[in-house]
């Protein structure tokens, strides 16, 4: 009987709110696991309504819902879809570091008295023990992380302040949770359930065919070669698409390179400041910038209809990526294509940005430093020497191994009690997919 009432109830909502007819099985199958507060892994394709697994069980559920997101455009992005939809059960508000105080602070009040329902905010926000105390006295029912494979060591987008959102989930009172992402590989499921701390979760997968996409994959074997069949693509489509690089060198050569030979094109990647990539993004959105050459950097958050075509100049660093950055291509329904040019020398410079294996004696001095004394990442990397990336891979590793953990004060230390005892030698840690926004 209560799952019948929560799929009427889900329908009338959908309906009311959103003006949906229907529901697609798989999502909502996800909102029921919301609305019996489960938790819920969610993979669905781009396209396939993942936002609305959370927006139309949160309009049901009383108390608020706090949507943790990685990128402050696609936050935005969310926001204005659903205050375009004109009703006080989907008002949101955002604390971030586009905010200034008195607007973080009033965005808080508007959920403490009711006049907003969504709390989007980063993981870097929640990290903070004040604004994390802050969002706790909240009471929120529920917690949706977007794009939550940024939280696995293997995925798209590797954020280290991702990997303690599960112990920042528990900071604030533990309610459900639903994490949401178009794809996701089954060792970046298994992490994402590990590090939310996610109990039983429901898992809901969807096929990951998008018929209206044509790909196409092309050995080059000069670089002269992946040149022509590049500029071949352009000269056929002038609608508007994206060109992926491996490096930002690269991005920004290969803009400068096609602007010259008429086809006006910017470069983006996530050596910029963020206030260029912010206009870059929406110009881009806006349709004032036909081509976009970029690093995996512009990827989420591009929900422009119109991307009739995406060219990956190199190999990707993984499936799950070149998932993803497909994924812009063809919102619209219409026809679209996908080409890959690659060549053997790709494959060099994917172990080289990899890495390989971690190295065991920087394991052994930060486990060490880690069990003297608790310190916080700027005290680590200070100590160690290590740039963050390196040194949010190897608190991962360490974590992972239970030999490391947070300690409160944003600072991170060996457990008072370790699992087990951590030994590194002969062990084979996993490779990690580099990548280089």
């Amino acid at each position: 009987m209560t799952r019948s009432r929560d799929t009427t109830a889900l329908r009338r909502a959908a309906r009311d709110l959103f003006g949906w007819d229907e529901l697609r099985p798989n999502q909502l199958a996800a909102m029921r696991a919301v609305m019996q507060r489960r938790d819920a892994l969610v993979v669905l394709p781009t396209g396939a309504g993942k936002s609305a697994v959370y927006q139309i069980p949160a309009s049901l559920i009383p108390g608020c819902t706090v949507v943790i997101s990685p990128l402050l455009a696609l936050q935005q992005d969310q926001i204005a879809a659903l205050h375009e939809r004109r009703r006080p059960e989907l008002r949101a508000v955002r604390v971030s570091s586009a905010e200034t105080p008195a607007q973080q602070a009033e965005a808080l009040a508007d959920i403490r008295q009711g006049r907003a329902e969504f709390l989007f905010i980063t993981p870097e926000q929640l990290s903070d023990p004040t604004r994390l105390a802050e969002v706790r006295a909240l009471e929120p029912a529920l917690v949706a992380i977007d794009e939550a494979h940024c939280i696995s060591a293997w995925g798209h987008d590797f954020r280290p302040d991702y990997l303690a959102l599960g112990h920042l989930i528990e900071g604030i009172g533990r309610p459900p949770v639903v994490a949401l992402t178009a794809t996701a590989s089954p060792p970046v499921r298994d992490d994402i359930v590990a590090r939310l701390h996610l109990r039983d979760p429901e898992l809901v997968l969807s096929g990951l065919d998008r018929p209206n996409l044509f790909l196409e994959v092309a050995h080059c074997p000069t670089e002269d070669y992946r040149w022509r069949r590049l500029v071949t693509l352009l000269r056929e489509d002038k609608r508007p698409g994206i060109i992926y690089t491996p490096t930002r060198r690269s991005a920004e050569e290969l803009a400068g390179r096609l602007t010259d030979a008429g086809f006006p094109t910017k470069y983006y990647h996530g050596g910029m400041p963020a206030g260029a990539r912010d206009e870059l993004h929406r110009a881009f959105l806006a349709d004032q910038v036909p081509i976009m050459v970029a690093t995996s950097a512009f990827g989420m958050g591009i929900d422009k209809p119109n991307i009739a075509w995406v060219v990956h100049m190199a190999l990707p660093d993984s499936p799950d990526s070149y998932f993803q950055e497909i994924g812009r291509a063809g919102r619209d329904g219409q026809p679209a294509r996908v080409l890959l040019l690659w060549q053997a020398e790709d494959v060099g410079l994917q172990r080289y940005f990899s890495g390989g294996l971690p190295d065991e004696r920087q394991l052994h001095e930060l486990a060490a430093l880690l069990r003297a004394k608790p310190a916080n990442r700027k005290q680590l990397r200070d100590l160690t020497g290590l740039g963050p990336r390196k040194l949010g891979q190897y608190l991962s590793l360490l974590e992972q191994a239970g030999a490391a953990g947070p300690r409160g004060r944003q600072r991170i230390g060996a457990p008072a009690t370790p699992r087990h005892r951590w030994r590194p030698r002969g062990r084979r840690w996993p490779r990690r997919n580099g990548s280089r926004p």
